[in-house]
C-alpha cells in the first residue's frame, strides 16, 4: 500500500517538464555600452537623411555599423578619424573592437533554448 502511494505521488511529478534555471545575469562592461551608445546615435542619425526618401523604408542600422567598424580595423588617420565621427564611436580601436566583438557574442547569447538567434557579419578583403 506505501508503494503505490509513494507511486501515485511520484508520477504526476514526471509529468512536470524540466526547465533549466536562467543562467546568471551578464553585466554589460562599460566598454560594450559606449559602443551601443555610439551605435544608437549612428542609426538615428542615418534614419535622419533616410526618412525623408519616398516609398517603404528598410534597413539594419546595426549590420550597417558592423562592416564600417570591421572596415575601420585596417583604416588609418583621417580616414579612421573620420569613421569613428560618423560613427559615433569614442573608443580608441584598441578598445573598441573587442567591445564590439563582445557586443556580438551579447547579442548571440541565447538565455532560452527556443530563442533561436544568431547574428553573423563577414567581410572579405584582397
Amino acid at each position: 500500500m506505501k508503494r503505490l502511494a509513494v507511486l501515485c505521488c511520484l508520477v504526476p511529478t514526471l509529468a512536470i517538464p524540466a526547465q533549466a534555471a536562467d543562467p546568471p545575469h551578464r553585466a554589460v562592461p562599460v566598454d560594450v555600452r559606449t559602443v551601443v551608445q555610439g551605435n544608437k546615435a549612428f542609426a538615428f542619425d542615418l534614419y535622419a537623411r533616410l526618412r525623408g526618401k519616398e516609398g517603404n523604408l528598410f534597413y539594419s542600422p546595426y549590420s550597417i555599423s558592423t562592416a564600417l567598424v570591421m572596415s575601420s580595423a585596417g583604416a588609418r588617420g583621417e580616414t579612421a578619424a573620420q569613421m569613428a565621427q560618423v560613427l559615433h564611436f569614442t573608443l580608441d580601436s584598441g578598445r573598441l573592437h573587442p567591445a564590439f566583438a563582445e557586443l556580438i557574442r551579447t547579442l548571440n547569447y541565447n538565455s532560452h533554448e527556443s530563442a533561436i538567434r544568431t547574428i553573423d557579419s563577414s567581410i572579405f578583403l584582397h
